[in-house]
């Protein structure tokens, strides 16, 4: 049956699939999308909304959620998707080994990604490991790809994931931007 609610969702639909929204490194990249002040316009234009009252004339125009109730929306689960990482991270009881990246995008802006890595067994199955990872990170740099830049970003993952305390190691390809970032940690 047709509801509104239901709208919203095949509207967000459009923009990403329910079963990436359970996966927190698509809702990080997801997040940095509707940050873009471009990333919904499609469903603010006349075009659009005129499609969807041909497909289904019993619509009003304010039946039609506009694009900051969509990011609202989007929003909303990614926190509800980061809070349920964020309890996962918390009872891992093992060290935790990350991955980061940072390259520049085509027009030239900076971007880093921060991915975790550890071992999880169910409680009542303590040898049946189980290798998870999860991206904590896809996020713009400030300014450029230096030691401090990374660095800070990092620390600012480690503090909101709680993850201080469970560090094993970091990697990156790039042997000079990890000798940097590291510094830049340890000096933290």
């Amino acid at each position: 049956m047709f509801t509104n609610a239901g709208l919203k969702d095949y509207i967000i639909e459009l923009v990403i699939r329910e079963d990436e929204v359970s996966n927190i490194s698509n809702v990080v990249r997801y997040i940095s999308l509707i940050l873009s002040p471009q990333a919904f316009c499609l469903v603010d234009r006349g075009s659009f909304r005129r499609l969807l009252k041909f497909c289904r004339p019993s619509l009003s125009e304010r039946d039609i959620p506009h694009r900051q109730t969509l990011r609202a929306e989007i929003l909303r689960r990614a926190r509800i998707v980061e809070g349920t990482v964020r309890e996962n991270l918390k009872n891992v009881p093992s060290k935790v080994s990350f991955t980061f990246d940072a390259w520049t995008s085509a027009p030239g802006d900076p971007y880093l990604s921060l991915t975790a890595h550890f071992i999880a067994a169910p409680v009542d199955r303590p040898n049946a490991w189980e290798l998870k990872t999860d991206q904590l990170i896809f996020q713009e740099i400030q300014g450029r790809h230096t030691g401090k830049n990374m660095g800070d970003i990092l620390s600012y993952a480690l503090d909101r994931y709680d993850l201080r305390g469970k560090v094993r190691s970091f990697s990156l390809s790039s042997l000079f931007l990890l000798i940097a970032s590291a510094g830049w940690l340890v000096y933290q």
